[in-house]
């Protein structure tokens, strides 16, 4: 509540509400605070996430705007991820982009649920609570964060040249978890996913237009990243804590 309260200053402030718990959360507490906040949510219109998003807003008393994706409009508009990322980021994370002009007619700020269950545990398992060797756990974080198998990824390379670039990639994602200091696997993974993973939802779709809108991240908030730190591990598996809260 704190840290959502933190984020509210200004006017005409919008909400991106998917439907989830992170996105729940962060309008329950801002539209206690102000009932004026509309609240964005993207997709199809007959999608349970709309649906749902379109209920809680409801609820809520906040006004809800629906943006549907055109699959045409979205393709035709990857380019310009690219040009304002230099391609250093994720394509699905700026399904946005093609709706900004509209978004700037209602919102000069935009507030965002992401990303709380990163930062309450969703990548902690049980798996990992004992002593894994580094090499073991490098694996399987490698696996979880590739999209695709090394067979596809290796399909879009010459075949004289991937098994080199593959190995210097490698080489490169081991160096990331140098200087941890923990010792159980689910902290060295869990400190490792923030630093290195969560990091990159400093930069999504709104925030690559910041001189139309000022975006901001609750879940980021410095007091309630440290929070979620501190509390157990066995606490933070899974979300049990935040779910269950």
């Amino acid at each position: 509540e704190i840290a959502v309260n933190r984020q509210m200053k200004g006017e005409r402030k919008s909400l991106f509400l998917s439907g989830g718990m992170d996105s729940r959360v962060v309008a329950h507490y801002g539209s206690e605070r102000d009932k004026r906040i509309t609240a964005i949510t993207f997709g199809n219109k007959n999608s349970m996430d709309v649906k749902f998003a379109r209920s809680v807003a409801d609820k809520l008393g906040l006004k809800h705007l629906l943006f549907e994706f055109d699959p045409e409009v979205f393709i035709s508009n990857a380019h310009l991820t690219v040009q304002r990322t230099e391609g250093c980021a994720n394509f699905m994370h700026f399904k946005s982009v093609q709706f900004h002009p509209e978004i700037k007619s209602c919102a000069d700020y935009i507030i965002t649920g992401i990303p709380g269950d990163m930062v309450f545990g969703s990548t902690v398992i049980q798996q990992n609570f004992g002593i894994v060797p580094l090499d073991v756990l490098m694996k399987h974080s490698l696996s979880r964060i590739l999209e695709h198998s090394t067979g596809e990824l290796k399909s879009l390379f010459h075949e004289d040249c991937f098994e080199q670039i593959y190995r210097d990639f490698e080489s490169q994602f081991s160096k990331t978890f140098e200087g941890n200091p923990n010792t159980l696997a689910s902290d060295i993974y869990d400190s490792w996913f923030l630093e290195n993973r969560v990091r990159r939802f400093t930069l999504t779709g709104p925030s690559s237009d910041n001189y139309l809108f000022c975006v901001r991240t609750p879940f980021l908030d410095y007091d309630l990243f440290d929070l979620s730190l501190k509390i157990p591990i066995t606490e933070r598996c899974a979300e049990k804590i935040y779910l269950e809260t």
